[in-house]
């Protein structure tokens, strides 16, 4: 990840609007599925070769490596304790994550599949130079290559399925915006307490992961 070399005006974020964007979404998402649901539905006794189409959200927990480079102004500065580049993990606490799906049956339990994941994190503050960083909140992207293996339905209906799953994904450009505080860096100047609003821009980059779910029969086609 690259600090933008520019300064961005002061970008102050409500640090509950990703909740409150991921509880909006499920309150639409939610009455549409069940205007559509069929109470009749159920999953076929061979699914070989049909195709479905759905919706999931979930929270998934990640852990960021923050690489800085080629930074300038304070942070940069050796004569106060500062280097142009440097590198620190932070957590990314879940906000809000939800997905489009489409997957095709190549027998009656092994799908694959492609997904689109639009994901909201929450950035624990971290320290890749001579301050801390505390980055707002921030959204990603996700195009997924899904194989997964879906069992048989395990309840009386026939609605539901239990899956696992393989994932490989790839991500585009991130940007973020955040605040550095300097703490007493500047004190002796008589200015303490300075803050600095800055935009990272992120590099696109590839993941793999293994999950495990269930998947809800809404109707013939849609889960």
């Amino acid at each position: 990840m690259h600090r933008s070399t520019r300064i961005v005006p002061a970008r102050r974020q409500n640090e509950f609007s990703g909740s409150l964007l991921g509880c909006l979404l499920v309150i639409l998402c939610v009455p549409a599925c069940l205007s559509v649901s069929d109470p009749n539905a159920a999953w076929a006794e061979d699914s070989t070769g049909t195709h479905q189409i759905g919706m999931s959200t979930g929270w998934a927990m990640t852990r960021a490596d923050v690489k800085l480079e080629n930074g300038t102004g304070p942070l940069a500065n050796p004569g106060l304790g500062g280097s142009p580049s440097g590198s620190s993990t932070t957590d990314l606490d879940p906000v809000f994550g939800l997905g489009l799906r489409y997957h095709y049956y190549l027998t009656n339990n092994w799908v694959i599949g492609g997904i689109f994941e639009h994901r909201i994190f929450d950035p624990e503050s971290t320290r890749p130079l001579s301050a801390d960083v505390d980055i707002h909140d921030f959204d990603t992207q996700h195009f997924i290559l899904d194989l997964r293996y879906v069992m048989d339905p395990v309840d009386a209906k026939r609605r539901l399925r239990p899956y696992f799953a393989l994932q490989l994904g790839y991500v585009p450009r991130v940007d973020a915006y955040g605040v550095v505080r300097y703490g007493d860096t500047f004190a002796a100047a008589g200015r303490p307490d300075v803050e600095e609003d800055i935009h990272l821009a992120g590099d696109s980059f590839t993941t793999a992961g293994a999950l495990a779910g269930m998947s809800y029969l809404i109707r013939d086609g849609l889960s």
